[in-house]
């Protein structure tokens, strides 16, 4: 996943300017989980269910980038799975057994966009990786799930 933070308010940055006034504290972090704890959950993910319709949907988007004129090279089943395991571990956060559409939805840029290679063409028409991935969220059918 790519994941942009941007960059900090003004009283924020002086806050970390004030922490490393010393140099570097990376000495001071304290791990916030154990190992057994990071197992746990990985475990607990494989629990999270992924019903046959959105493991379509995500094919169709992957297959949108794929067929894309401006696209040199699509999503490859290596993303499309990442853009599966990423929405599983969306739905397990906010307490749910099952991926929706919307789950798929909201990884699919953080997980994908660093994946497309566009032609130079499209880089001069103002294409980017992320319009790509908007036209693909419109123009492909969302499953229903009951």
């Amino acid at each position: 996943m790519r994941i942009s933070m941007g960059y900090p308010e003004k009283s924020d940055e002086i806050t970390i300017l004030e922490r490393n006034r010393m140099g570097n504290q990376a000495g001071v972090v304290k791990p916030v989980a154990a190992s057994a704890d990071v197992l746990a959950l990985q475990n607990a993910l494989e629990e999270i269910k992924c019903t046959r319709s959105v493991m379509n949907y995500i094919v169709d988007l992957a297959q949108f980038t794929r067929d894309h004129k401006d696209v040199s090279l699509g999503v490859s089943p290596r993303g499309s799975i990442a853009l599966m395991r990423a929405s599983m571990g969306l739905a397990m956060m906010e307490g749910r057994d099952h991926i929706l559409p919307d789950d798929v939805q909201k990884m699919l840029k953080p997980v994908l966009a660093h994946r497309l290679a566009l032609h130079s063409q499209a880089y001069i028409q103002n294409q980017t990786a992320e319009s790509i991935l908007d036209g693909a969220l419109r123009g492909t059918p969302v499953p229903v799930i009951r």
